[in-house]
């Protein structure tokens, strides 16, 4: 074979096989991008796990810092339920013509205890007593009240039309009514859980949100 006949034919492999070293090289560096886009990737998503995790921590730590406040808030309603019997609330009722402090607790429960928020036209004494008539199941009642979905018309009512009174505390109507200065402090302290929790309330629900994202 003449020299330069195979001269080309070699230049004509090493041709081929630059080629073929080109396209290798061409497919390396794609799956190295591709490699190096996913890493990037999980990168990205482990940041964002993290953040997700860190906000969630600081939520619950929220959470439970704003709960503390309101603990000894219910610690002081239970008690109030706990000072009551059914010897005291059925005094309460024989009361024919009580003072207006002991009028306005009466009052004052059947509107925080309205169903569905539906706060009732009557709110005369005759109603209360009504309210009380049944004192086992009335005391039963205040003691499974769900705080939490105390209705905001009838806790803004109280807090305006007997909570601004000065005189609506449990220590001025003592003297007048044990059974009704207990009704007194559950009331003003289920209002005040009201106030906490309606902050605490849009915290947990963002805190199960940055959960769901979390898992």
């Amino acid at each position: 074979m003449a020299p330069c006949i195979k001269l080309e034919q070699e230049q004509i492999i090493v041709e081929e096989k630059k080629t073929t070293t080109d396209a290798l090289i061409a497919s390396i560096g794609q799956e190295k991008g591709v490699v190096d886009q996913a890493v990037e990737s999980s990168r990205d998503d482990e940041e964002a796990c993290a953040k997700i995790a860190d906000e969630v921590t600081a939520f619950q730590a929220e959470c439970e810092e704003d709960l503390k406040a309101a603990e000894p808030i219910i610690a002081e309603a239970e008690a109030a339920l706990d000072s009551l019997d059914k010897a005291s609330l059925g005094e309460l009722k024989t009361f024919g013509s009580p003072s207006e402090e002991i009028v306005n607790v009466a009052a004052a429960c059947m509107i925080l205890t309205a169903p569905k928020g539906k706060i009732p036209k009557d709110l005369s004494w005759q109603a209360g007593k009504k309210m009380m008539n049944k004192v086992d199941a009335f005391l039963q009642s205040l003691k499974d009240f769900d705080k939490d979905n105390t209705p905001v018309n009838c806790v803004e009512k109280v807090e305006k039309d007997y909570m601004s009174n000065p005189a609506f505390t449990a220590d001025n109507i003592r003297a007048k009514s044990s059974a009704s200065a207990g009704l007194c402090a559950w009331v003003i302290n289920i209002c005040k859980y009201y106030r906490i929790y309606e902050i605490v309330a849009p915290k947990r629900a963002k805190l199960a949100d940055a959960n769901k994202k979390l898992n």
